[in-house]
């Protein structure tokens, strides 16, 4: 069977976002916009392309074409895709679906991110399990304290650990 693929639409022309979506996996299509309020409340925008697929009467997968949405973020998550995402990059994002009027007075819709990071089948990264061997930035906010699981530091998993099982 023959590829089916959607042109890129005109700028304007989003399509609409699943209803209930509460995750969107996809690509950035530009790099990201980075703004601050009035307030300094950081705002991050970008299009993202979505890729559907669908199985032939073989049961071949097959592209079935390419939806354009748009993704913002706020905060710490818009700081933190500022400082790592970029055109191309692959994501997979938790969050929400609302509703706004664009600058023409149209009601569109946009995916607000409360969570994103880079999807693991399309980028090559490291993981650090080892609190004390993060980068400067992840490291924990308070002496002894684990940022992310509020687990002391004195006690890691280690190599050593696998093999005692």
């Amino acid at each position: 069977m023959e590829r089916q693929e959607q042109s890129r639409p005109a700028r304007g022309q989003i399509a609409q976002i699943p209803p209930g979506t509460k995750a969107l996996c996809g690509f950035l299509d530009a790099d990201p916009f980075f703004t601050r309020s009035n307030n300094g409340i950081a705002r991050i925008y970008v299009r993202v392309g979505v890729e559907h697929f669908r199985r032939d009467s073989t049961g071949a997968r097959m592209h079935a074409g390419t939806t354009y949405h748009h993704l913002v973020a706020f905060r710490e998550v818009a700081e933190r895709m500022n400082e790592i995402f970029r055109a191309g990059d692959h994501f997979i994002a938790q969050g929400y679906v609302r509703p706004y009027r664009n600058a023409s007075g149209a009601a569109a819709q946009e995916f607000v991110a409360s969570s994103i990071g880079h999807d693991a089948m399309h980028a090559d990264y490291v993981v650090f399990r080892d609190v004390a061997r993060q980068p400067a930035h992840r490291q924990p906010s308070r002496p002894g304290q684990n940022r992310r699981m509020g687990q002391s530091r004195s006690r890691q998993a280690g190599p050593d650990d696998l093999s005692r099982s």
